[in-house]
């Protein structure tokens, strides 16, 4: 039996149990804990999990996976609606089988997602995707495919869908390609497995047309052609992967420029009251030293020097 919890209401995939409350947290780990006490259990026994916005009182949105590190028995996550940009801490939820991350912030597809050698049902609907790394291919396992809403522009992203011989149903709506007339029928006969394109039941009249207009020799790419889309994609993939590095070390750089100024703040301050403590303590020995010749001078005689030798005189007289 799943355990589930929403922070919600609806899913990509299907109803999960609402929760109308609102929460009002400080960080992305307080979120997840808060979901993971309302079941109380401990998130290691969770298994169904929405943390989408689609409620009536907003909360915060999620902005990084790294706070669902501890659930690595999921099997459902909805994540909807939130700010996520990155998919870094994702490959620890190595269970999951339905992901939901539609309308988020996601601009790249990396490492992390395509780990998940076990999902069936993905959306990425509504972000900004451009581009279909190969390692989309490795997904094997994926029936339901939701990439509608993104920025994918060239039919040629397709091609790494091709091997996904479980999929059954894939949405590619609204993105930039759709607009092409060869779209629909080029999908049909590159993806051979799908049952229903754009939640549309694909016939077979659709199926005999598309694989009229393209023939197995339109997919029998040049080797040179092929080689350098691939030369071509490992480059992005590094590039990326150097500027994720490069965005690592400056968060890195940052945060011990901001140590070394408190620092040096705190000696600063330390200086100047080191400064003025030796300032008083010079004035308290100069007047100290003051003190000290006034009460070691001879007092002055009460007696004038003519007195002393009218009187020095009329001693000898006697």
């Amino acid at each position: 039996m799943i355990t589930s919890r929403s922070l919600g209401s609806r899913s990509s995939f299907g109803d999960f149990p609402s929760n109308s409350s609102s929460f009002s947290l400080s960080s992305d780990q307080e979120l997840v804990n808060l979901a993971c006490i309302s079941l109380r259990q401990a998130p290691i026994e969770v298994q169904a999990l929405n943390l989408s916005t689609n409620t009536r009182k907003p909360r915060r949105p999620l902005k990084s996976l790294k706070a669902l590190s501890e659930l690595t028995n999921l099997i459902q996550l909805d994540l909807s609606g939130n700010a996520i940009e990155r998919l870094d801490g994702l490959q620890v939820l190595s269970q999951l089988q339905k992901l939901a991350i539609p309308r988020n912030h996601l601009k790249t597809l990396s490492a992390p997602l395509f780990a998940l050698k076990g999902l069936t049902h993905l959306d990425l609907s509504g972000n900004f995707i451009a581009h279909l790394p190969r390692a989309f291919s490795g997904l094997t396992m994926l029936e339901v495919l939701n990439l509608s809403g993104n920025n994918l522009g060239t039919l040629r992203e397709v091609d790494v869908l091709a091997p996904l011989a479980n999929l059954l149903s894939c949405n590619l709506a609204a993105n930039p390609f759709c607009r092409l007339p060869t779209y629909r029928d080029y999908v049909i006969c590159k993806i051979r497995s799908l049952e229903r394109l754009d939640d549309v039941e694909i016939s077979r009249v659709a199926r005999d047309r598309a694989a009229k207009r393209f023939g197995n020799a339109m997919f029998s790419q040049d080797a040179c052609l092929r080689e350098a889309g691939r030369v071509h994609e490992d480059e992005q993939s590094r590039l990326l992967e150097a500027q994720s590095a490069l965005e690592a070390e400056n968060l890195r750089l940052k945060g011990e420029l901001q140590v070394k100024s408190k620092l040096l703040q705190n000696k600063s301050r330390a200086w100047s009251t080191a400064t003025e403590q030796l300032l008083q303590l010079q004035q308290e020995v100069a007047m100290l030293n003051l003190d000290r010749r006034r009460s070691t001078s001879p007092p002055k005689s009460e007696v004038s020097d003519p007195e002393r030798i009218a009187m020095a005189i009329a001693a000898r007289h006697k």
